[in-house]
């Protein structure tokens, strides 16, 4: 007969360190820094495996997470006349590390730059299947942000469109190599939580560009996830308890005790381990990890 026990977990690095016994390094040189662990451009997993339950982790973001962006050359075309003209514009652009072919612009209706900003961002939004990314006409070039990065516009391999990257004979977004400048996410790029890493997984919360996202997944592979306002004011560079609490049915993200997300269609079905993450090289430290009624079949 099966019989569920609860367990607590605690793990402070000033008492433990950095242990290799207990974590793994997945990638980078994660440290100890002012008795916090520090994980700068590095990722970690811990061996334990935990299965539902209570879990806080106690985390120091620096400063305010900012999206990704990539700022086109001023000599973008800006009559809106030679837009008119295109209605098969297209361009390649990587998003968020996944390319894409952006076709079929058609911007015969576009009655000012911003119209014809619109309509790029909504092909943008099309093909990356979300609603984080914005185009905008700022007055002499084409923004465009995303979360996480962004790389300069080339033209369609084999396109057979009319190249509105800036690579072709007319400038258009003049967002092309040479012309266009990418600016990288700040603060951002980071994930804290838990994970199975070969069964994906999830139960974490992420930061891409300027967005906390809550983040779980099943078995199935898809995740529902929960967009959360940063609060600058209240959680720049100060140690921040971010909690998870899992289930059977539900899992609740709570910042400080205050419930900011709620989840209960992507519930991970088995045990997981603590998981830190940080694609960037600035000082993400954690001051401690905790779990609590962690459940134990024996």
């Amino acid at each position: 007969m099966e019989e569920t026990i609860k367990s607590n977990f605690y793990y402070d690095p000033q008492r433990q360190g950095l242990s290799s016994s207990l974590w793994k390094t997945l990638s980078g040189t994660p440290s100890v820094v002012s008795n916090k662990i520090r994980v700068s451009s590095a990722a970690i997993i811990h061996y334990a495996d935990l299965f539902r339950g209570f879990f806080n982790i106690v985390a120091n973001v620096p400063a305010t997470p900012t999206n990704a962006y990539l700022t086109g050359g001023t000599s973008a075309t800006s009559v809106v006349a030679t837009w008119n003209a295109v209605t098969d514009g297209e361009f390649a652009i990587t998003i968020d590390g996944t390319s894409y072919d952006i076709t079929g612009l058609d911007f015969s209706t576009a009655s000012d730059m911003a119209g014809v900003a619109s309509i790029i961002q909504a092909a943008i939004r099309t093909a990356t299947g979300n609603s984080f990314e914005t185009c905008v006409w700022s007055t002499n070039k084409f923004v465009i942000t995303c979360r996480s990065a962004i790389t300069v516009t080339s033209a369609v391999s084999g396109g057979s469109g009319t190249d509105i990257s800036g690579a072709g004979a007319t400038t258009y977004m003049d967002s092309e190599t040479g012309n266009g400048t990418v600016t990288a996410a700040t603060n951002s790029n980071k994930k804290w939580g838990l994970t199975q890493l070969n069964k994906g997984l999830k139960c974490y919360f992420e930061l891409r560009g300027a967005t906390l996202v809550a983040v779980s997944s099943d078995e199935s592979g898809s995740a529902q996830e929960t967009d959360i306002t940063w609060d600058a004011t209240n959680w720049n560079a100060k140690d921040i308890k971010f909690e998870i609490d899992w289930s059977g049915h539900s899992i609740k993200f709570k910042v400080n005790g205050n419930q900011v997300a709620f989840h209960d269609t992507r519930i991970p079905r088995g045990p997981m381990s603590l998981y830190i993450l940080n694609e960037l090289a600035d000082n993400f430290d954690i001051k401690y990890l905790e779990g609590k009624d962690i459940d134990t079949v024996v």
